[in-house]
């Protein structure tokens, strides 16, 4: 839970679902939605009807772990993903124990979760493009937290 008493911490949340959920609603709803409407016409649509239900269990597991790992950013990091209001401590609790990057899983798992959802091919070609431009960030990322976190 976020302690609403805690100043620094209620304003932390604010800016993270404001600004981070505005980015969120772009790359996750947004671009797609434009690739599924304006790409997807031109090809045929992916051959995964009979999992279809798959994807929506992606899509909300996805959902699921980007959540937890934003609120374990702002509860135990003392900070949010966002640029500007880095974590002040390192986060190894929850998926941070099994996985490097918890929050990019979850994006990219919402968005196979969608493509299949949708039979999108354009919207899993999307997903992968993000994955590696999300990977380049990872590697970059590595040294900031050498730096700040030894």
């Amino acid at each position: 839970m976020i302690n609403i008493k805690d100043a620094e911490e209620r304003n932390n949340t604010l800016k993270t679902f404001f600004i981070g959920g505005t980015f969120i609603l772009c790359l996750w709803v947004g671009i797609p939605y434009l690739v599924h409407t304006f790409i997807d016409p031109h090809f045929v649509k992916l051959p995964v009807h009979s999992l279809r239900w798959l994807g929506g269990l992606f899509s909300v597991l996805g959902y699921c772990l980007a959540v937890w790992c934003v609120l374990l950013f702002i509860r135990e990091g003392k900070g949010t993903p966002l640029p500007f209001a880095h974590p002040k401590k390192l986060v190894m609790k929850g998926p941070y124990q099994f996985v490097r990057n918890p929050m990019v899983l979850g994006t990219i798992l919402f968005l196979v979760g969608s493509a299949i959802l949708i039979e999108s091919y354009g919207v899993l070609i999307y997903s992968v493009a993000l994955f590696l431009v999300f990977h380049m960030f990872v590697l970059i990322e590595e040294r900031s937290l050498e730096k700040r976190f030894g």
